[in-house]
C-alpha cells in the first residue's frame, strides 16, 4: 500500500512539474511577442491560408507578408474566395496594400498570454479590416474583412522586420 502511494504521489509531483514549465514556456513566448509588437516594426508571415468553405492551402512556397511599421500596414498575400465585385484593379488579386492604418489598437490579456492588435487600411479599391491574434511568435493568425471580398483567416508566425 505504500509503494501504491509513493508511486502517486511521485507521478503528481511530476505532472505538476511538467505543468509549471509548460505554463514558463507559455509566457516566455508571450513575452517574446509582447515585446516586439510594443516597438511598432514587425511583420505577419502566413504559413496557411483558410479560405470560407475550402480546405487550408500550403502557403510556404509563396512568399507573402503583413507588415507593420509605426503608423504604416503594408501587405502582398495571396486571396482565395469569393469577389462580389468585379470592378477593374491592377492588383494580382491578392491581399494589397501599403498606406497607413486607422484605428490601431493592441489588447492584452497577460493572464490567457494573448494579444489582439486590430487595424483598417485602404489598398486600391478596397478597405481592408485586419485581425492579428497573437498567442507567441510562431502562433499567430490573421483575420482579413474586406468591402469586396469574403472574409478570409491565415496562419502563420510573426518576427522582427529586417531592414531591407
Amino acid at each position: 500500500m505504500k509503494s501504491v502511494f509513493l508511486a502517486a504521489l511521485i507521478f503528481v509531483s511530476i505532472s505538476v512539474c511538467a505543468q509549471d514549465t509548460k505554463q514558463e514556456k507559455k509566457e516566455a513566448r508571450y513575452r517574446e511577442a509582447l515585446e516586439l509588437i510594443n516597438t511598432g516594426i514587425f511583420e505577419f508571415i502566413a504559413r496557411r491560408a483558410n479560405p470560407p468553405r475550402f480546405r487550408s492551402i500550403d502557403l510556404s512556397a509563396n512568399p507573402n507578408f503583413l507588415r507593420i511599421n509605426q503608423e504604416k500596414g503594408a501587405a502582398d498575400i495571396p486571396y482565395f474566395g469569393r469577389a462580389f465585385s468585379d470592378g477593374y484593379s491592377s492588383n494580382g488579386g491578392g491581399i494589397e496594400f501599403d498606406g497607413p492604418m486607422e484605428g490601431y489598437d493592441v489588447k492584452k490579456n497577460d493572464k490567457k498570454h494573448h494579444l489582439t492588435i486590430k487595424f483598417k487600411v485602404k489598398g486600391e479599391g478596397d478597405t481592408y479590416s485586419c485581425t492579428l491574434n497573437i498567442s507567441g511568435l510562431e502562433n499567430t493568425s490573421l483575420t482579413v474583412l474586406s468591402n469586396n471580398r469574403q472574409t478570409i483567416s491565415y496562419t502563420g508566425h510573426i518576427r522582427e522586420l529586417k531592414a531591407e
